[in-house]
């Protein structure tokens, strides 16, 4: 039946006989079709939908804290901004209940990115105003009653113990104070390497209030950071990774439930985060994974310059090669919803090596030529040769540099 069509439509029309005999028409044609099924994915990857937002709203209050300048480190929450700063610092001042806070790790250990989670442990110490000790007293309860860890994975393994006596220590001030020493695992909420290999990772602790009857919101009940006694210890270190530095601040945690406690739709809550920032050092990440694949990508890439009876398996042997590179680093990596830049490295690896795989073929079939042609045929079609096989390796490996030079630019802003 296509036979049947297509002389019909040669027969009628002579520019169709004309077109289906001329091939650079149908290599034109071909090209166009990947250009277009191209742009169909393209499109069709841009659709996919969008993780629905948390309700949530975390914001970094007024009260003083330390934040971590380390550049790679991801931003948690939004600060308060002009008269909120105001409003939140008055508020601070006649908040019923106050919790001075502050968090010193001793050691972190045991990361597990397919969590994504961490094993900690270190001392949490709380002071406490005289109001908040006649409340707990009243209601015959501790302060481990009411503020808990609010990103420990296991609870039933998490061991919380006071440090000395049981009860809380009568300070001079007519405060209450009381050391505890933790050990856990914990989640990790900012987890994000799509600047992977050159990521850094956070580790939080977290404490919030635990409200039994719903007088312990935002208004009554503030954590305070302790920023002179909190800090790190000296095995806090780990294999693989530099300390970058530590935070602990005090953040408004916005949460669009009552619970069911009263006529409210929503209910705030303080929340103090410990973070211990980590990163890697950009030129060991390099020469283990970025310099490895540049290798590979200019030896397939100067494949147009060999003359060998091997030119089109070598093309081959590389895309293998790519593939078994990919996926030695990714079994590390957990299941992301994202590409890493490693990954958009990848991918320009790939795109460049079937492009390389193409001239090859395209290379070969002007050698045929050259062959069957006449002299003056064969000239033009070798000088065209020189040109690409010169012209090819220093322009592609350029388009490929800022390429990747282009993808950081994205990934980082």
């Amino acid at each position: 039946m296509l036979i049947r069509l297509i002389r019909h439509l040669t027969r009628r029309h002579p520019w169709a006989l004309r077109l289906w005999e001329n091939k650079y028409s149908w290599n034109s044609v071909l090209i166009s079709g990947f250009l277009v099924a191209a742009i169909l994915v393209t499109l069709f990857l841009n659709s996919e939908e969008q993780a629905v937002s948390t309700r949530e709203v975390l914001r970094l209050t007024s009260a003083p804290h330390i934040v971590n300048l380390s550049k790679p480190s991801l931003n948690r929450g939004k600060p308060l901004s002009g008269l909120e700063v105001i409003n939140d610092a008055e508020l601070l001042a006649k908040t019923k209940y106050q919790i001075n806070a502050g968090v010193y790790v001793v050691n972190n250990y045991d990361i597990d990115l397919t969590t994504p989670g961490f094993s900690s442990k270190g001392y949490i110490f709380m002071n406490w105003n005289k109001a908040l000790q006649q409340y707990l007293e009243s209601e015959d309860m501790s302060i481990l009653n009411i503020i808990k860890f609010k990103n420990d994975i296991n609870p039933e393994i998490t061991d919380i113990a006071p440090k000395g006596d049981a009860a809380p220590t009568r300070l001079e001030d007519g405060n209450y104070g009381q050391t505890f020493a933790y050990t856990g695992e914990f989640y990790i909420d900012n987890f994000n390497i799509s600047r992977y290999p050159f990521d850094a990772l956070s580790l939080p602790i977290v404490l919030e209030t635990d409200d039994p009857d719903g007088r312990l919101t935002y208004d009554n009940l503030r954590l305070i950071p302790d920023i002179r006694d909190s800090g790190i210890g000296g095995y806090s270190k780990l294999i693989g990774w530099h300390l970058d530095g530590w935070s602990i601040g005090e953040y408004r945690h916005h949460l669009a439930t009552s619970f069911g406690i009263n006529s409210k739709s929503s209910a705030e809550y303080s929340q103090l985060i410990f973070d211990v920032t980590y990163g890697k050092s950009p030129w060991s990440s390099f020469w283990k994974l970025i310099q490895p694949l540049l290798v590979v990508m200019a030896s397939i890439i100067l494949i147009t310059r060999v003359k060998s009876e091997y030119n089109l398996e070598i093309p081959l042997a590389v895309l293998l090669t790519l593939v078994f590179m990919q996926e030695g680093y990714r079994s590390g990596l957990p299941e992301l919803p994202y590409l890493t830049y490693l990954d958009q490295i990848f991918v320009l690896c790939y795109i460049a090596s079937l492009l390389s795989f193409a001239l090859v073929l395209y290379t070969q079939d002007c050698r045929v030529r050259m062959k069957e042609s006449n002299q003056e045929t064969s000239l033009r079609i070798a000088k065209r040769l020189t040109l690409l096989e010169k012209s090819w390796p220093p322009i592609s490996l350029l388009v490929l540099l800022i390429s990747m030079a282009i993808c950081w630019i994205a990934i980082t802003n």
